[in-house]
């Protein structure tokens, strides 16, 4: 069998995935500086606000199990082609949407094409770079590609806004959509399915339901009565318990849930949800923070993120050589320690300042390395074949930690202020809005600081027992 243009080329191939991923990584971040003039042009909701900035990733993390799945069926290259052109369409329909229930379906559909983009891209990311170092590597940079994209959403979007307006954060994907295709359909080589495995219709729907069910119930709690918010939380913790008893009984399940019996594999992902939904959530909080809080202009405030890029690509990109100097446990504990500090420093100083500065720089950096040390630790452990699989959990980890955190964040917020912060026609004072970044702060220090204590536990238990 003749080498594959994807091995003799795989940097190039690389190139074309990242610019794939920082372009779907931006569509997780660039409203945050747009929302304001969205919300005035098609006269959002207070609920109509909070489901266009995260029914993306929700979607995504929704729909991935199952296109992961598909991505271990058919020919990967094919997948990645049709989730760049479904994105590319919905883009188009978010950059003309005339109502607010348009936005929000082309954000739907923006995140299916998301989801098929990022199984495609992970089981390529496999196949490409079978060598163990080079795919750690190439990890990093692909890492570090798409926090830069999610962290460059704000930046990018702050001066397309102040030039061109909302729509143009949604018509500057389709330029590079279109190169995108002509890129990958020339580089990236065909990839064959892997061994077929029958799709479980009934599982897919049980995913997808337990998903939003309990991403409903977060992103309503402080608006739908108290009842029906733990009724909803409740039907999704039972649709989960159904769905992994039904995983457990099929001979060829949706999910392998046996995975998860590995705590390695198991901490690498609630990990990488930990340290996505820190660096997304706050990119969002602090961008809402300077703008209405503190009245500055969507460029301004760009630009007072681009710290959080600039570290998180360089954690990204140093993660393997800090683990190989220090050991992968030590490293990730002096990263979630960052991680913690930074979420302190925030409620302890507000979003501007030289003590938000420090933290925007400390959680960049944690989050970069963390998210590549646990995405290397779940890329490893599957052979090729159940490569898109692995691919999905991965990417659900990131999706559902980003929907996730904007859900329950904006929840909070909402509570602690007199409206939510996404507002921009001053129905929230400054002052509400502050204590409600400092509540938010503490409460996320407190959940990182349990984290830390209980990984760092856990870790040192498991080494114990096997020595």
């Amino acid at each position: 069998m003749s080498a594959s243009p994807a091995v003799r080329h795989p940097w190039a191939v690389l190139a074309v995935l990242c610019a794939s991923l920082v372009m779907g990584a931006i569509d997780f971040t660039v409203l945050n500086l747009a929302l304001p003039d969205l919300t005035a042009d098609l006269s959002l909701h207070v609920d109509e606000q909070l489901w266009v900035v995260d029914v993306y990733p929700l979607t995504s993390a929704a729909l991935i199990i199952t296109a992961g799945t598909l991505a271990d069926r058919v020919d990967r290259k094919r997948l990645w082609l049709a989730g760049m052109a479904v994105f590319g369409a919905a883009s188009a329909l978010a950059a003309l949407a005339w109502s607010g229930p348009v936005a929000i379906a082309a954000r739907v559909v923006l995140g299916v094409g998301h989801a098929m983009i990022l199984t495609a891209t992970v089981a390529l990311l496999r196949a490409t770079f079978p060598d163990a170092r080079q795919r750690s590597t190439a990890v990093g940079i692909w890492t570090a590609s798409s926090s830069l994209g999610a962290a460059l959403g704000p930046v990018l979007g702050g001066v397309l806004v102040d030039h061109h307006g909302w729509r143009s954060v949604f018509a500057i994907n389709l330029p590079v959509v279109a190169v995108a295709l002509v890129a990958g359909a020339l580089l990236i080589a065909r990839q064959p399915s892997g061994p077929g495995r029958p799709w479980d219709v009934r599982s897919s729907v049980l995913s997808v339901a337990a998903i939003a069910g309990a991403v409903y119930a977060t992103n309503h709690a402080t608006t739908n009565p108290l009842a029906l918010t733990a009724l909803l939380a409740v039907a999704g913790l039972a649709l989960v318990v159904v769905f992994v008893r039904r995983q457990r009984r099929l001979a060829e399940p949706l999910l392998d849930v046996r995975l998860f019996t590995n705590r390695r594999f198991t901490l690498a992902a609630l990990l990488i949800m930990l340290s996505y939904g820190s660096y997304i959530g706050y990119l969002y909080l602090v961008a809402q923070q300077l703008q209405l809080a503190e009245g500055r202009t969507p460029s301004q405030s760009g630009l007072v993120l681009l710290p959080l890029a600039l570290a998180n690509a360089a954690g990204a990109a140093l993660a393997p050589r800090l683990a190989a100097r220090l050991g992968p446990r030590a490293t990730t504990i002096a990263s979630l320690a960052a991680i913690g500090v930074a979420l302190a420093l925030f409620a302890g100083f507000g979003a501007s300042g030289a003590g938000p500065l420090t933290a925007l720089i400390l959680l960049g950096f944690g989050a970069g390395v963390i998210m590549t040390l646990a995405s290397d630790d779940l890329l490893s452990s599957a052979p090729v074949h159940r490569a898109g699989e692995i691919g999905a959990i991965q990417e659900t980890a990131f999706a559902l930690g980003s929907g996730l955190s904007l859900a329950g964040l904006g929840s909070l917020t909402t509570l602690v202020a007199s409206s939510p912060p996404t507002v921009p026609s001053g129905q929230s004072t400054p002052d509400s809005l502050g204590t409600a970044f400092t509540v938010a702060s503490l409460t996320m220090t407190a959940l990182t600081a349990l984290a830390t204590a209980g990984y760092a536990y856990l870790t040192r238990s498991r080494v114990q027992v096997t020595t």
